[in-house]
């Protein structure tokens, strides 16, 4: 859209368009016209207002919150005087669904997710047919409970027969299917219809990729990867996510050269690193295993309580690679750790690559311990390992 000189009335008209655009629920095209308002006119906070709206509703949560603060820095006024007008319109007609819908957005902003849950419910009561009341309560008990409950997936359905051709609320079933059910049959069938109606939709294949691994179908998950990465070459987690397809295929030069590219675009991606480590182990490049893992380890945050089963990990890796390589004391203090992060499913793997690491520093007894330990948690091949020492 060609920017033209300054001119508040043609700024007006394009908001008025804007909002004849949003009435239709074509986002996209409103965003286009309250942008164009903005560009005639770059402190017109009643467009800022009105594009956060169709921001929000086309799930571009950053860019509504970025414009609705615009607003709040602007004219504060235009806020309170929208939440005002809501609740006179609401007061005036009960079954003003356009009213519930913008005091749900507003309740949403200000992180009243129970408040906006209530107006979406009575979005719908006066008008059981919109699907959009249904989406838009998803999304809201998403956000109120910071996770994806079995008890939402009544609205997702409601969305999907009413609307059968949006696409959103099919991959947001297929994440409730492959995270909450471990459906991914139908998790893949969600993404696929949604790429039937989308071919371009990055997101769709991205995710059914993960469905197809999770399915052991991972020639499949590679050419989902792959057609993300067609779509968008920045996509770090596509190209992360397909080396560890390519491993399962054991093309472990090619996952390493995919976690490469996943680093070159975020130099910090600890995950990818973790994963390098763990293809150049396969490919016995013990050093370059525990370059990786020691990169993954400087990546992490030892404070923040998601990292510490990722740090567990690495540590665990690079201890069974120093103990590779012949460093034995390494191995037993990088197993120490892991052992002290309390991560239960590690254990036993983390006990027998430190009972065997014992063994070579003649440690013997520390060393049967351990590796009875390991063998009590699964690790069968530990008692053959004692059986193997001299006491």
């Amino acid at each position: 859209m060609e920017k033209i000189e300054i001119n508040h009335e043609e700024a007006k008209s394009y908001n008025k368009s804007g909002l004849a655009k949003d009435k239709l629920r074509d986002y996209k095209g409103a965003i286009e016209y309250y942008t164009g308002a903005i560009e005639l006119n770059p402190g017109y906070a009643e467009a800022y207002y009105n594009r956060s709206i169709a921001k929000f509703e086309s799930t571009d949560y950053p860019g509504s919150f970025e414009d609705y603060t615009k607003t709040e820095n602007i004219n504060p006024k235009i806020i309170d005087d929208a939440l005002v007008a809501c609740n006179k319109a609401i007061i005036c007609n009960l079954n003003d669904v356009q009213a519930y819908f913008h005091r749900a957005y507003a309740k949403t902003r200000s992180k009243d997710h129970v408040g906006a849950i209530a107006d979406y419910s009575k979005a719908i009561e006066a008008n059981p047919k919109d699907a959009q009341a249904y989406f838009d309560r998803y999304k809201a008990k998403v956000r109120h409970t910071r996770g994806m409950g079995s008890e939402f997936i009544d609205d997702l359905n409601m969305t999907i027969e009413l609307s059968p051709e949006y696409i959103l609320p099919y991959i947001c079933r297929g994440h409730h299917k492959y995270s909450m059910v471990e459906d991914y049959a139908g998790a893949v069938e969600d993404y696929s219809k949604a790429i039937t109606l989308d071919p371009e939709e990055k997101h769709a294949y991205y995710y059914r990729g993960k469905a197809k691994h999770k399915q052991f179908d991972y020639a499949g998950a590679v050419e989902d990867y792959t057609k993300t990465i067609e779509l968008d070459p920045k996509y770090k987690e596509a190209y992360s996510d397909r080396g560890l397809a390519k491993h399962e295929l054991e093309d472990y030069t090619g996952a390493i050269e995919d976690y490469t590219t996943a680093l070159e675009i975020d130099p910090r991606y600890k995950d990818a690193y973790n994963n390098r480590a763990f293809a150049k182990e396969a490919l016995e490049d013990y050093a370059g295993a525990i370059e990786n893992y020691t990169k993954a380890i400087e990546s992490a945050d030892p404070n923040y309580s998601l990292d510490k089963e990722f740090l567990a990990i690495a540590y665990l890796g690079r201890g069974r690679n120093k103990g590779s390589l012949g460093d034995y004391v390494g191995a037993v203090e990088d197993t120490n750790k892991t052992i002290a992060s309390h991560e239960y499913e590690l254990y036993a793997e983390a006990y027998f690559v430190r009972g065997l690491a014992k063994t070579e520093l003649g440690r013997k007894k520390e060393a049967a311990e351990d590796l009875t330990k390991a063998g009590e948690l699964g690790i069968a091949v530990a008692y053959e390992a004692i059986k193997g020492m001299q006491l």
